[in-house]
């Protein structure tokens, strides 16, 4: 962290180490302390709305990243299924997007939130 802000970096996007943010808020919770509002501490990687406001009121971070994405159908016309176009156990026909209405939840859910 302190390397970090000595070369000017703005922002720190992490779970705290974790495989979500969530599971990593009591080390987000250091880093927040730790950097004295010198760097934006980003909570990310398993945000949603059922979690964020805990992530938030656990750690203390301001800032949050998500996806928000949804899984849908690529519109690709043509399919062969004698020919894969990636991994064979891959479903090639499906893209992951971001949902408005996921971010809109999270956003929704925040601008409830009151942080002392």
């Amino acid at each position: 962290l302190e390397t970090c802000i000595t070369l000017g970096v703005a922002n720190v996007l992490t779970s705290g180490g974790e495989s979500t943010a969530e599971k990593g808020a009591a080390v987000l919770k250091q880093l927040v302390e730790k950097s004295a509002g010198r760097i934006a501490v980003m909570a990310g990687c398993g945000v949603n709305a059922s979690n964020v406001a805990k992530i938030v009121q656990q750690s203390g971070v301001q800032q949050v990243h998500l996806s928000g994405r949804i899984e849908q159908d690529s519109g690709m016309i043509w399919r062969n299924a004698a020919v894969a176009m990636g991994a064979a156990d891959a479903w090639e026909y499906k893209i992951y997007v971001c949902s408005q209405s996921k971010v809109r939840a999270v956003v929704d859910t925040l601008g409830h939130l009151i942080i002392s």
